[in-house]
């Protein structure tokens, strides 16, 4: 697009933006988060240059409502070029344009930035001077012609970023559909193996309790004691968990040694968690996973502790294929685990927790299993951190030592 400074539609532009999605009262806002409840925020971006200007609409949202969030999202793209804006949506846009552009003159750099646009683009001197007069001076009428000159739904590239085999399907009615992997190179999803015939979720989980020891191997354990560590922006993070039968724990993150970061302490009953020494409130899906965490072996207790199992698929993973177990807890909440096809091994948790964004996904991987007193456990896991993933490596691993039940009390 360009519409760079100077372009007499380029003012014309960044109101009809900010209608569209520009901002908490936007019709994106309102439609998306206000009415539907998809998303925390939905918004448009207009960049405006002579060379890569580019008009962008985007939210994110849970991955079984994206195919409703597209339609909703093209939906206001052509309804905004169809439509006349109403009084109350043009006065509210120029006043948020007009305020935004006062406060933007208290940072040197804007002053700075207009100085350069007014060299490059050979702008009026005035130009910026008459900027808050030129919004003000935008009509209804010209909004509708600048959308329709500038917004091309049926033009747009559809970009959705998450697990494909959760989303394609209900995509397919937007138009062809490409892959691309986390480098930006375009693939074709490889076909998975069938599920056997027979195999059932409960199978599965047997079948990986047998590969870490078995049953009978991992009752033995009574006390467990691990330390793991990582390293994120050169710092060192170490992670030191105690566990003491049935499912009692500490887990404590500590940095460059000394900084406690977060606590969590089990007692069997109740959870309690610190987040850099503050108490943090602990949800009822949280607790009860955290509970059944909190266990040597959480899949030897399925039952006992009331958690339904489905056999979901067959998934590709880093390692190979796996089976795709969902877990539902009582309380509602849901994790997907994934048990390797070939060893048993389980190498993959998702579980959906809240942000300021809703419900997103946190994805644990587990990784060369390593045997402690006839028992095997992951001495490699993964987290990811929102864009960054912290490995953490186990460097010790201590079963059946003495362990003081006043570790786990809770104040």
């Amino acid at each position: 697009l360009e519409l760079y400074p100077g372009n007499p539609d380029v003012i014309k532009a960044k109101v009809t933006n900010q209608i569209v999605g520009g901002g908490f009262s936007s019709r994106l806002m309102q439609n998306l988060r206000e009415d539907k409840g998809f998303t925390y925020g939905a918004y448009t971006s207009l960049s405006s240059d002579r060379l890569v200007g580019s008009f962008n609409a985007s939210a994110s949202v849970r991955n079984d409502v994206t195919d409703s969030a597209v339609y909703e999202i093209m939906y206001e793209l052509k309804r905004i070029t169809k439509d006349t804006v109403t009084d109350e949506e043009l006065a509210a846009a120029k006043a948020s344009l007009s305020g935004s552009f006062g406060r933007s003159l208290e940072n040197p750099q804007t002053v700075a930035n207009f100085a350069l646009n007014t060299a490059r683009y050979n702008l009026p001197k005035d130009y910026y001077n008459n900027y808050v007069k030129n919004i003000g001076a935008v009509s209804k009428d010209e909004v509708k012609v600048t959308a329709q000159k500038y917004i091309k739904p049926e033009n747009a590239y559809i970009l959705v970023v998450g697990k494909g085999s959760d989303v394609v399907d209900n995509l397919k009615p937007f138009g062809e559909i490409k892959y691309y992997d986390i480098k930006g190179d375009s693939y074709m999803p490889s076909k998975v193996s069938a599920v056997p015939a027979g195999l059932t979720a409960e199978k599965v989980i047997a079948n990986y309790i047998q590969a870490v020891g078995g049953e009978e191997k991992i009752k033995t354990i009574k006390t467990l004691k691990s330390i793991s560590k990582a390293s994120m922006q050169g710092a060192e993070i170490v992670v030191n968990i105690i566990k003491k039968a049935p499912n009692k724990e500490v887990l404590e993150v500590l940095v460059n040694g000394n900084m406690q970061v977060q606590k969590i302490v089990v007692d069997g009953k109740n959870v309690s968690m610190l987040q850099m020494g503050q108490k943090a409130p602990v949800d009822a899906d949280t607790k009860e996973q955290t509970l059944f965490d909190a266990y040597m072996m959480p899949e030897m207790v399925m039952k006992t502790f009331g958690v339904k199992t489905a056999l979901k698929g067959v998934e590709k993973t880093e390692s190979g294929e796996a089976y795709v177990v969902e877990y539902t807890f009582p309380s509602g909440g849901k994790s997907s685990e994934y048990f390797d096809t070939k060893t048993g091994f389980k190498v993959k948790s998702v579980k959906e927790v809240d942000s300021p964004q809703g419900k997103v996904a946190s994805v644990t991987t587990f990784a060369d299993y390593k045997e402690y007193s006839g028992v095997k456990f992951p001495s490699i896991i993964s987290q990811n951190m929102g864009s960054q993933v912290l490995r953490i490596e186990t460097t010790s691993v201590d079963l059946n030592v003495p362990v003081e039940d006043s570790l786990f009390k809770i104040d």
